[in-house]
């Protein structure tokens, strides 16, 4: 009798540099022993026995680039294909000492495989013992890695290597309780402290126990982590123990930080009995607990709002995180693209003429006759000449200064005009900046208003030095800091797409601007009237969308509360991921957007048709919803003139939407539509809500529901503002600039007596505030988008929170502050302290003359390439200060250097033969 044996044979396969991905191979023989083999076909259980090959794993990078000694934290491998490998491991290798760590890989992964930092090895140990920087080394300007040893990691998967840094950090420190903690069952959060605790570790590598109870993480900062306990005391984990004890795990770090006791909150009753003195006495304890007790209101009340908002954001933290997940899928496909396509940065004349004018008028000539053009050409030079002196530039900026009736926007437009006049000469106005920021501070008419200077731009020094910032600033911007910035745009538009956001007020369900919170949804997805209570049931979709008859489908998500042009919009901004708006190949809102059905026909669908639904006097802008369309339904997008020999054909869903009309009409312009016929009176669009009087908001800052999605949006952005505020307050990252301006002004305070608080309001306000402000407010003045109005609202509560970050002065939240003092309550003052080590930071670090001199001699290397006219420029600048002549001349006749130079008879020449 054959005995059936079932057995895993393992084999390795040699390398096939022809053997091409998703192709099989069939075993011919398997050998078992010398003397057994089994043919193919030979049996049943044979002739299946094929092996597939997949594509080689590719692997691209992992995250995060850094772990601590113990290792045991996550580290994931990110590429494609990965789940083809059947053994992943990393290595770290240092001074001939290796530690291998395995991973886990998920079949259903193709795009990540998850790992565990190794341990490290003695060397590194010893390593980071001897790597302690001296106070000097602190001073020196340097981008090494202080407090941490850098080595290889290698990603082995199967014969698929790839080799990384990673850089290792000493082990966080947590902190023991000092005796059994007493914990109030209503706290409902329990708070272990500890140092660098978030320098490497994420929430997710974290665990904490209460004795046999799981204790989840909710909150994790560098000095201490919150996690949110079970509601009644668990029992203990240690055998014997009377008490619960506390664990914490960070990676491979196991720690009992003490034991736990829970209590209920003690109720305290006073009991006063006895007559004559005992009255007496609850008399003077009343009267003084009256007073203790106003004393202290507002401090408790401070303290009580204070939790309320720390436990409403710890509770929604995880909902949070489940009702954007679609947004965090879209940023790892924009990551993905930026990789292969690059950020879409405006070309530095672009940029330069964004941040200098409003306007870009400087690309074409003033017009002016043949006979004045050619007297302009040689006035024109001889004026440049004098406007590269710097007595006399110093002289007229400072006498326009003065005139009352030159303007704030002339004066903008006169420092824009200087610096397009100046592009390739930085270098010579950073040495006009000095003389006048200095005459600035020093003029006796400026000492009232001593501590606003710099922060509104109000004189042509102050918007010249913003001007020269910004200009110097692009190749930072460009290598450094931009690539955050532009993240933080993506990660707010795409969190405020993710729900309804009305198309004509630019109110959305998600935003961080009380002023344009969605607080009423008026109309569900069918259409139908509703009631008074706040709706929102806006359906997710996923389109598969072609573009002018193309072979390549497209799948596109939008809500079926969408208006047309919105579809159109986010269609457009998942196909053309990342483009410049420049070069997409066609406004969006102009091409035609098609409903396809097999071969029932096609359906355009518009904003405003026939079919649009009207109320009295007002009409409804139509969406999806209104069309009735589903998901997963075929989309095309096609430029006009491409679908007009496209026929409008019957559609069965047609009946649906409005019984009895006439389907050929549908085609008919918008703009029919915008009046009623049968009443006269001009009808008013609306979208998700009626703008009249009827439905005007009420402010409620400290309303759940409205203050629940307003904290929803901050905790799904925080990873992005907390990279980007971190990186520009990164003090070895301060460009060479902006170095030079603090050590400038560090100076000036020290010469004139100047108070630290008069100094702090000088740096914020001359670079952070009237630079990094305006980006983020306006991220376009460095990228090549079309930033949408809603998204606009949002951006500019973060620029205010970077703004209020940089004061010194710490207020409590209550019921009356302003909506982003009270979300961001917790970030702003841990911004606050990050500013002060910014500043700080700066001022110890050391600069060369000659780093600052290089870096202005590159700027003014891509400034040669800009075409600006600067005729124009010099022609629009002389026709600002020709009514000033007199007074001009005055002042460069009593400056001693410029009448010893006789400039002022230069200028009087140019006069002569400008207006001859």
């Amino acid at each position: 009798m054959t005995e059936l044996v079932s057995f895993n044979v393992t084999c390795e396969i040699s390398y096939d540099v022809k053997r091409a991905p998703n192709t099989s191979m069939t075993f011919l023989e398997l050998k078992v022993l010398d003397n057994e083999s089994v043919k193919r076909n030979e049996t049943g259980d044979v002739s299946d026995l094929i092996f597939h090959f997949l594509p080689n794993p590719v692997i691209r990078t992992i995250k995060p680039h850094k772990g601590f000694l113990s290792g045991g934290t996550v580290l994931t491998v990110e590429g494609e294909h990965l789940n083809s490998s059947n053994i992943c491991t990393v290595t770290i290798s240092f001074g001939g000492e290796i530690q291998v760590q395995g991973c886990t890989i998920d079949p259903n992964s193709a795009d990540q495989v998850l790992c565990k930092v190794p341990p490290a090895t003695a060397g590194v140990r010893n390593a980071l013992e001897n790597n302690a920087p001296s106070n000097s080394q602190r001073q020196k300007r340097s981008t090494h890695c202080d407090g941490c040893v850098t080595v290889t990691i290698t990603v082995k998967m199967d014969g698929v290597e790839m080799s990384f840094n990673i850089s290792y950090f000493h082990d966080p420190s947590i902190n023991t309780f000092d005796k059994t903690l007493l914990y109030e069952t209503d706290q409902q959060y329990l708070e272990i402290k500890g140092d660098n605790l978030n320098l490497v570790a994420g929430m997710h590598d974290i665990h904490i126990t209460i004795g046999l109870g799981e204790c989840s993480v909710v909150e994790l900062t560098g000095s201490y982590m919150r996690c949110k306990a079970p509601s009644s005391q668990p029992q203990p984990g240690i055998q014997g123990a009377s008490l619960p004890e506390v664990n914490v795990t960070i990676g491979n770090i196991h720690k009992t930080v003490g034991f736990i006791q829970y209590q209920q909150k003690l109720k305290m009753i006073l009991i006063i009995a006895g007559t004559g003195a005992g009255v007496a006495v609850f008399l003077l304890v009343t009267v003084i607990a009256f007073f203790v007790c106003k004393f202290r209101k507002v401090g408790s009340k401070a303290k009580a709002l204070e939790k309320q908002l720390n436990d409403l954001e710890m509770e929604i933290r995880q909902v949070a995180n489940e009702e954007f997940l679609d947004m965090q899928t879209s940023m790892s496909m924009v990551n993905r693209n930026l990789i292969e396509q690059g950020f879409p940065y405006h070309s530095y004349q672009q940029y330069a003429c964004n941040t200098i004018f409003a306007t870009d008028y400087l690309m074409s000539d003033p017009v002016m006759s043949d006979e004045l053009r050619a007297r302009a050409r040689t006035g024109m030079e001889r004026f440049q000449g004098l406007l590269e002196n710097k007595f006399f530039l110093v002289s007229l900026i400072t006498t326009m200064d003065k005139q009352k009736h030159f303007f704030i926007k002339e004066k903008s437009n006169f420092a824009g005009n200087l610096c397009a006049i100046m592009m390739g000469r930085m270098d010579y106005m950073h040495e006009v900046l000095q003389g006048l920021i200095t005459q600035l501070v020093e003029d006796p008419s400026s000492k009232r208003g001593m501590k606003s200077l710099f922060r509104r731009s109000e004189s042509i020094t102050e918007k010249l030095l913003s001007n020269w910032l910004f200009l110097c600033m692009y190749p930072h911007l460009k290598h450094h800091t931009g690539s955050l910035l532009y993240l933080l745009y993506i990660a707010t538009r795409k969190t405020m797409e993710a729900g309804p956001i009305d198309a004509l007020t630019n109110d959305a369900k998600y935003t961080l601007s009380e002023e344009k919170l969605l607080r009423k949804y008026q109309g569900s997805p069918t259409d139908e009237e509703t009631t008074e209570h706040v709706k929102f049931e806006a359906k997710a979709l996923t389109l598969n969308v072609e573009v002018d008859n193309g072979d390549e489908i497209y799948l596109c998500k939008a809500l079926d509360c969408d208006t047309v042009n919105q579809v159109k919009l986010k269609c457009i901004d998942q196909i053309y991921v990342n483009y410049p708006a420049s070069q997409l190949p066609a406004d969006p809102t102009e091409l035609h957007l098609e409903w396809h059905a097999g071969y029932s026909g096609c359906m355009v669908l518009r904003d405003g048709d026939n079919t649009s639904k009207r109320d009295g006097g007002w009409i409804r802008v139509n969406t999806l919803a209104h069309y009735t369309v589903t998901d997963q339904s075929n989309m095309a997008l096609v430029e006009p003139r491409n679908a007009e020999n496209n026929q409008q054909e019957d559609y069965v869903n047609l009946a649906q939407i409005v019984a009895g009309f006439d389907v050929h009409s549908i085609g008919a312009a918008e703009c029919s539509t915008l009046n009623d016929h049968e009443n006269p009176r001009e009808l008013q669009r609306w979208h998700l809500l009626k703008d009249g009087d009827s439905n005007k908001k009420v402010k409620s800052a400290t309303d759940e529901l409205y203050l629940n999605r307003l904290v929803k949006t901050k905790l799904s952005l925080m990873k992005y503002i907390d990279d980007l505020f971190g990186l520009v307050l990164e003090s070895s990252k301060c460009p060479p600039p902006v170095k030079f301006l603090y050590d400038f002004l560090d100076g000036l305070a020290e010469k004139q007596k100047i108070d630290p608080d008069t100094l702090h309001a000088w740096k914020s306000h001359s670079f952070s505030i009237r630079i990094w402000a305006m980006l983020i407010k306006d991220p376009s003045i460095l990228f090549d988008i079309n930033v949408p109005p809603y998204v606009t609202e949002s951006l500019d509560i973060i620029s205010q929170v970077f703004i209020q970050s940089f004061s010194r002065n710490e207020q409590a939240v209550s019921k009356e502050s302003s909506t982003q003092k009270l979300i961001f309550r917790s970030e702003l003052s841990k911004y606050r302290t990050h500013v002060q080590e910014f500043f700080r930071n700066v001022q110890m670090n050391m600069q060369s003359p000659d780093e600052l001199r290089q870096y202005l001699t590159s700027i003014n290397t891509s400034q040669q390439e800009i075409t600006f006219s600067k005729n124009a420029a010099l022609y629009r600048l002389y026709v600002q200060i020709k009514p000033y002549a007199e007074k001009i001349h005055d002042d460069l006749s009593i400056r001693r250097e410029t009448s010893s130079l006789q400039l002022d008879n230069a200028f009087e020449d140019i006069l002569s033969l400008m207006e001859e």
